[in-house]
């Protein structure tokens, strides 16, 4: 008998039987044991939330009845100064494995860290090494069957930057508003954020700062698509505010500052300005 080839015409045509030849079906869960596998991970949830060294947690898993490209939809988390990730755990009960990525955002780099994982109750590690400073964490998840587990992500909480306080964004009629730290004295770093729904146009950039009275920033507004279109550089000593004149005939905008190695904040506020209107 030809059964290797067989069952391969089978799989190829998505069929579960196919002249003769017997292909086995991937197993399922009833509602029953999916039920307790959610309750499994919820308990997980509950057991494991002040654990020391946790940035975040949330439920990951997958649905057979999904394709498996959509995946979770997956779940981030969000830090207000550059924090270190060092790893993250993942444990899930279910019918199949499961595909995690971990992907860090920083304020310059984007990494993706991905393992497979057996759904088999016990806890497993992604490691991170080096450790990556990131201001945004989203975990993902994948599979060919019905899954349900729990992602920790590890690393060190960041010390409360006090200056960041200062410039909490306040309402106003802006076209974009942004508040940032350089990190606390261990962990300085220059700003940079693009934000691509600022639409095209000649726009007034007002930036304030604030730190250590000998504190003195270079501040930048350049176009994100359009290369041409910069304000030019300015100099702010802490605490003060300043304005950038910038225009662009392309959507976007990128905001730089640049403290020297020095602990503070820095703040930037777009007016609602002169726009153009989409090609």
């Amino acid at each position: 008998m030809r059964r290797r080839g067989c069952v391969a015409v089978a799989a190829a045509m998505g069929m579960l039987v196919l002249g003769g030849c017997d292909a086995i079906a991937p197993p399922t869960l009833s509602q029953e044991q999916i039920a307790d596998d959610r309750a499994w991970a919820e308990s997980v949830l509950d057991d494991d939330a002040t654990l020391d060294g946790l940035l975040g947690m949330g439920s990951i898993g997958s649905d057979r009845n999904a394709p498996e490209s959509d995946g979770d939809g997956g779940i981030s988390w969000d830090f207000p100064q550059l924090t270190e990730v060092t790893g993250a755990t993942v444990t899930c009960s279910g019918d199949s494995g499961l595909t995690v990525a971990i992907e860090l955002t920083g304020r310059t780099t984007a990494t993706t860290h991905a393992a497979d994982v057996p759904c088999d109750r016990g806890v497993h590690r992604i490691p991170i090494s080096p450790a990556e400073p990131v201001l945004r964490v989203t975990a993902r998840g994948s599979g060919t069957g019905t899954t349900s587990g729990v992602v920790e992500i590890e690393g060190t909480p960041p010390t409360h930057d006090t200056w960041i306080d200062a410039l909490a964004v306040p309402e106003g009629s802006y076209a974009y508003q942004t508040v940032g730290t350089f990190g606390p004295t261990d962990q300085v770093n220059p700003f940079e954020e693009t934000a691509l729904d600022i639409p095209a146009g000649a726009h007034t950039v007002e930036v304030d700062c604030d730190g250590p009275t000998f504190l003195t920033i270079t501040a930048s507004v350049t176009g994100s698509l359009d290369d041409a279109a910069s304000g030019e550089p300015v100099e702010l000593t802490c605490p003060g505010s300043t304005t950038i004149e910038v225009t662009t005939t392309e959507p976007g905008l990128v905001f730089r500052a640049d403290s020297a190695d020095t602990a503070g904040a820095v703040r930037f506020r777009v007016d609602e300005g002169v726009t153009y209107p989409a090609p």
